[in-house]
């Protein structure tokens, strides 16, 4: 009823009132469909949640700070090589000093990854 929806709507935490809006004015009416959509609500805002977590902890996982990028090594590895800088300077260095040494490139020599493997990703602050 219209009065359980506005009163769902207006107790819920104002980050979950966009999504929730849009699946409680999409029910028609039938009970079931729109537990389910809920349900289904629920575990998108629970998987977000945890993602949020991990960020916050710093991506400690990946050994990353808050807000840095995470770059897979290939795409660090290539990157070095197509600057111009030998392959001696960057066969068997770690990873955080290969990560420092691509930051100092030029943006326009930094690439998002290619084709068929991961990209660069934000952490989440």
């Amino acid at each position: 009823t219209k009065s359980i929806k506005a009163t769902l709507l207006r107790l819920a935490p104002g980050e979950l009132k966009p999504s929730l809006l849009a699946v409680v004015m999409a029910a028609d009416g039938r009970v079931g469909d729109l537990a389910a959509s809920l349900m289904q609500l629920e575990t998108a805002v629970a998987g977000a949640w945890r993602r949020a977590i991990r960020a916050t902890k710093g991506q400690a996982g990946r050994g990353q700070e808050k807000g840095e990028l995470w770059v897979p090594w290939k795409t660090l590895w290539l990157d070095l090589l197509q600057a111009g800088v030998p392959r001696e300077e960057i066969n068997g260095k770690p990873t955080a000093d290969l990560y420092k040494q691509w930051m100092q490139l030029p943006a326009s020599k930094r690439s998002t990854g290619g084709e068929g493997e991961r990209g660069v990703e934000q952490s989440k602050p």
